[in-house]
């Protein structure tokens, strides 16, 4: 059973953080709206939209930033080596110095083909590691899924959940009563 949900074992701590965090939210909106189900249905589904519009505003800006690095990394080493080639006029900077420590070890040829190299294989990797996450996309959504529905259990059985998992514990009752008290 746990090699089972142990893929969604992290959807389901998520969803108890998530849901602590806003019980105090939770408190409040029950006594506006008089129903513990609405109020956690409620904060679950804003829970899980603020989620995804925060994956929504960073994950096109560094799929377009990887893309711009790959296709201009030879554009932007050479602009590299012209600044090391300025450097041999003479002048004196921290950029000057640790080109010309670079440049002592290494010809310019080699110095700009491995450098080209290396940022090609860099935003690669990124590429890659952003088409694997879109392959992934039915688990990214059951994840999403798993996480909405423990935060709406562990908002509405939060406190059970809560008493049980205390008397589970192998601890002393001030111990406990300690544990609580952090916890608040």
């Amino acid at each position: 059973a746990i090699y089972i949900i142990r893929d969604f074992l992290s959807a389901l701590i998520v969803g108890a953080l998530i849901a602590y965090f806003i019980f105090p939210l939770y408190t409040k909106l029950v006594k506006k709206v008089n129903s513990e189900k609405i109020a956690a249905g409620i904060l679950s589904f804003i829970s899980i939209t603020i989620i995804i519009v925060i994956l929504l505003i960073f994950v096109p800006p560094i799929v377009s930033q990887t893309q711009t690095l790959y296709q201009n990394s030879g554009k932007y080493v050479s602009k590299g080596v012209q600044l090391i080639d300025d450097c041999s006029t003479g002048q004196q900077s921290l950029v000057c110095d640790i080109a010309s420590k670079i440049t002592g070890t290494t010809n310019r040829e080699d110095f700009q083909q491995e450098s080209t190299d290396f940022m090609k294989k860099t935003s690669l990797f990124f590429a890659q590691s952003i088409k694997i996450l879109a392959g992934n996309i039915v688990s990214i959504i059951l994840f999403m899924i798993i996480v909405l529905f423990s935060i709406f259990y562990f908002l509405d059985h939060g406190t059970e959940t809560k008493n049980l998992a205390m008397k589970l514990i192998p601890l002393t009752t001030t111990h406990k009563k300690k544990i609580l008290a952090r916890l608040r």
